[in-house]
């Protein structure tokens, strides 16, 4: 939430006179509202991830099938 509303103050403030300057001013907003999505995203992949190969064989973690 919080990098939204970041997104919506840099495109405010930086918004300036020229069109170039307004350009850059959506761009910046359009990237510091999609990051950290993107980040979220992201992890939520690779706990999906970890959990998979959780269950493949050799790779559990610290069980150890030798008994004696």
């Amino acid at each position: 939430m919080l990098s939204v509303i970041l997104s919506i103050w840099s495109w405010w403030f930086f918004n300036g006179e020229t069109p170039e300057q307004e350009a850059h001013a959506e761009r910046l907003g359009i990237f510091i509202g999609l990051w950290a999505p993107t980040l979220l995203i992201l992890s939520n992949r690779f706990d999906r991830y970890a959990d998979k190969a959780k269950d493949l064989p050799g790779l559990s973690s610290g069980e150890s099938s030798e008994e004696g």
